[in-house]
């Protein structure tokens, strides 16, 4: 099992960069990974939103990478 600390601001770059990466694909007109970049910008960016409920000291999300 492997686990992943990541800070909100962490967070905040992951997502800007996939939405980078999204619209260049786009803008290559390579439709399927533009939607799959935005996609995963939109699940990080959901794990952001969630963050922001908890109190300052504790915004930090762990992901967990686990396999059977």
């Amino acid at each position: 099992m492997t686990s992943i600390s990541l800070t909100s601001g962490q967070l905040y770059e992951i997502v800007n960069l996939l939405c980078e990466k999204g619209e260049k694909a786009e803008s290559d007109d390579d439709l399927i990974l533009a939607d799959y970049y935005c996609k995963m910008a939109e699940q990080f960016a959901d794990v952001s939103t969630k963050l922001c409920d908890l109190p300052s000291e504790d915004r930090v999300a762990n992901l967990i990478l686990a396999m059977n």
